[in-house]
Order: structure tokens, then sequence, then C-alpha cells
């Protein structure tokens, strides 16, 4: 096929999700500035801003940036466009149509930043909106389409990838080991904002004392637009690492606190930490355990595979802190110790997992090691029968029921019969066959077209 024909395929996946997107951030500002009762001179600008918002970039207004903007929005939009990406390449593809797959998902989303930056450029003469840092909104948008690419390419693409170069497959299954133990560890950092902010109800309850009516909603909105950063910062906290808000910070062994601004999350920040509180580490080493030990049964490499889940987890990791972590304003930076909290993910997953492996390794051998005990030495009993053998026996029965020969013959013969009807059949359904469970890769030079289109 050639490359005109691939780009007119891969649009309706990639470019046209993205205008229907910008349609409903158009509607979503129309909306705004009707409920706010603003000018709609301003519909510009808002649609960029919100088109920045929904790519985890910067925002910028009065002179003040606000680079931790909440991530819920740029979830769905990774879970959206990640679901038609999956639908174009869930059939037989080349790497020459994942070349024009990767410039169409990540090219026009660019342009589409690009032209937002532009636009909040040429209105910051008219309203109090500004461009933020070119290179950081640029940065990650391209960072957000990267993980629709990456999740919307799917296991069996990246399984055929790795045939395709050489590399193992198991890296695919090291893949899933890594994201098994952040979303653990994401929910159990969920789980202790809110057994923190349920200690801290009177404090929760004179904060909503002071918002009525739609300022009261729209504080729970932003809340929840927030709740993802949350589950990040708490994870952090929980791997052992720090969470920073400016002066403040806080950690399992010690924080410091400034006045916060009114957002019911800075609630489960406690002015003093527990004594024991140290002892939850005991919770990512648990979930570590638990994330690799299914793994380690159905591996052939589990040294090799833990060190590499262990490079995912800390990939992962530095991915979700750099999206979320910035300057907030007045408070200059916010979010997670990056780096410490990248190393302390790699330290505990591929520590507890190499340990785990060890442990089983070193068992195994123990276990091979150890003698069979003997068997047992009966004497010999005068007492015993003396039982025919069994293939006298049969030849006797033989002799006497000739007939019952050839029909047992017979049966014998149906059953092989069946017994060959059903391995044919499971070769029939044998998975190598069918090309929608394992995608297969051409060469580049292939214009071979794909077995379906539109």
């Amino acid at each position: 096929m050639s490359l005109k024909g691939r780009i007119t395929y891969f649009l309706p996946f990639t470019v046209v999700p993205n205008v229907i997107i910008v349609s409903v951030l158009l509607m979503l500002a129309i909306a705004g500035l009707m409920f706010t009762n603003t000018t709609l001179v301003a519909l510009p600008a808002t649609i960029a801003q919100l088109w920045l918002l929904f790519n985890a970039s910067p925002l910028s207004g009065d002179g003040q940036v606000v680079a931790a903007v909440p991530i819920l929005p740029a979830l769905i939009l990774v879970a959206v466009l990640s679901n038609r990406v999956f639908k174009a390449v869930k059939d037989k593809v080349s790497l020459a149509d994942l070349n024009v797959l990767v410039g169409l998902a990540l090219g026009f989303p660019l342009t589409l930043t690009l032209i937002s930056w532009a636009m909040l450029l040429d209105a910051a003469s008219v309203f109090p909106v500004d461009a933020p840092p070119l290179l950081a909104a640029l940065g990650r948008t391209l960072l957000v389409h990267v993980l629709v690419l990456v999740i919307g390419m799917g296991s069996r693409l990246w399984r055929a990838l790795c045939r395709r170069f050489g590399l193992p497959q198991w890296i695919v299954d090291a893949n899933f080991t890594a994201l098994k133990f952040l979303c653990s560890v994401s929910v159990a950092g969920l789980l202790l904002s809110v057994i923190m902010m349920a200690a801290h109800t009177s404090s929760l309850g004179q904060l909503f004392s002071n918002f009525h009516g739609v300022g009261a909603a729209g504080l729970v909105l932003l809340s929840l637009l927030y709740l993802p950063n949350v589950m990040v910062g708490s994870s952090s906290v929980l791997l052992g690492g720090e969470y920073h808000f400016g002066d403040a910070w806080v950690s399992l062994f010690g924080s410091h606190t400034v006045p916060f601004p009114t957002l019911p999350w800075f609630v489960v920040i406690p002015q003093t930490v527990y004594p024991f509180a140290g002892a939850l580490l005991i919770i990512p080493v648990v979930l570590a355990v638990w994330a690799v030990r299914g793994r380690l049964d159905r591996t052939d490499q589990p040294f090799a595979e833990m060190i590499v889940s262990g490079l995912f987890t800390g990939l992962y990791t530095l991915i979700a802190c750099l999206l979320i972590t910035g300057r907030m304003g007045v408070y200059s930076q916010t979010g997670p110790m990056t780096w410490l909290t990248a190393v302390l993910a790699v330290a505990w997953l591929s520590g507890v997992g190499l340990l785990v492996s060890g442990v089983q390794n070193m068992m195994g051998r123990r276990a091979a090691a150890m003698p069979l005990p003997p068997e047992p030495d009966y004497p010999n009993d005068p007492e015993d029968l003396d039982y025919p053998d069994d293939g006298e026996e049969a030849d006797k029965e033989t002799t006497e029921n000739p007939a019952e020969e050839t029909e047992e013959e017979v049966d014998d013969s149906d059953d092989l019969h069946e017994i060959d009807e059903d391995v044919d059949e499971y070769a029939d359904e044998d998975p190598e066959s069918d090309p929608e469970s394992n995608p297969e890769i051409q060469e580049p030079e292939s214009t071979q077209e794909f077995t379906q289109r539109d």
C-alpha cells in the first residue's frame, strides 16, 4: 500500500478523535462562558487552555504558572485515544504502517498544542492569561500521546514486535508485573489518604463551612480532578519518598507544614508524623511479593525478569511524577521528589523480586538434592497366594473367547479415531494459526495491504 493509502486509513483512528475532542472542548468552553457571564471574545483562549489542561500541560495567567495541573482529564484523553489506536492495529500491520501511525498520533496533537500556545500569546494583551512555557507544554503533550500509543498497541502487538526484533517475550510480562505493583501501591496510597481525611473530619467540616452552593460544588469537583495526583503523591510517601508543596513537605518520617490552599486533600497532611508511621514501609514489601509471586512460577528467567520489571517500575514512576510535578503559583515547586521516588520504586520491586527468586531457587535445589526414601523391603510370606501373571491370564481369556477379542480390537480402534479427531480439532484451534491472536509484523518494504479495510 502507498503512503497516501496508509495515511487515509489511519486518519479516522488518530486525527478524527482529536478533532472530536476539540469539538467537545468547544461546547464546554461555550457553556462555561455563558454560565459565568463572560464575553464570547474569550472563547479561543478558553478552548486553548482546555486543550492544554487535557494534555497535562501548564497553565499561566496573571504572571503565575500552574504546572501541577490535575491529570484526570489527561487520563480520560489517554483512555479514549488508546482505544482508537487499538482498533487500528488489531489486524495485521507492517512496520511501515506503524511509522505512519506514530507520525499521525504524535504530530497532530503537537500541532494543536502549538496553535493553542499561539492563541494564548495573542489573547494575553486582552485577557488575564499568558502563554505557558512552550517546551513544557510540548513535552507533556508528547508524553501523554506516547502513553496513548504504548497502551493502544496492546500486548499482542508488542509480543509480535519482540519476535520481529529477536527480543525475549518475557519483557512484556515484566511490564505487566511492574504495572500490577504500581496499581496496587496507588490504591494503597489512596486508601491511606482517605483514612487520614476521615481522621480529620472536623478540619474538613470547617473547610466546607466557608463555601455554599456553587462554591462547595466547585470545591468537590476540583478535589475529584486532583484525585489521580493524590494517588501518585501518597504512593511516593508510602514508598519512602517525600512530597513537597512549596516549603512544606511530608514523609513517613517527618513533616513540615505551611498555610495550604483551601483544598480538602491538604487536610490529610499531618502537623506531626506518628512515630510508628515508618512501619507502613511493610506495605510496599507485601505488595511487591504479591506482584511477583505468581509470575515467578511461570518464567524460566526469574532474575532477569525481576530486574527488567524494576526498570519498568522506575520508568512509569518517573513519568507519573513528571506529570504532576511543577510550580503551583506562589507555592513554587510542588510534587514528589521525582528521582528519589523512582529509585525507591525500582528498589522495592527488583529487590523483593530478586530475594523471592533466590529463596525459591535455593529451596528448589535443596529439594532436588534430597535423596529419595528407600522402598520398603517386605519379608516373604509363606501364606501368599501365587496369582497367575497378567499376561498369561490375558492369553487364556483370548484363547477362550476369540470373538470378544475381535470386538475389543474394534472398540480400541474407535477410541483411537476419537482421539485423532480431538487432536485435529485442537490443532485447528491452535492460536498460532489465528492471525487475530498473534498479529504479524511485516517487513517495511512490504506492499501488502491490511487483511481488513473498512
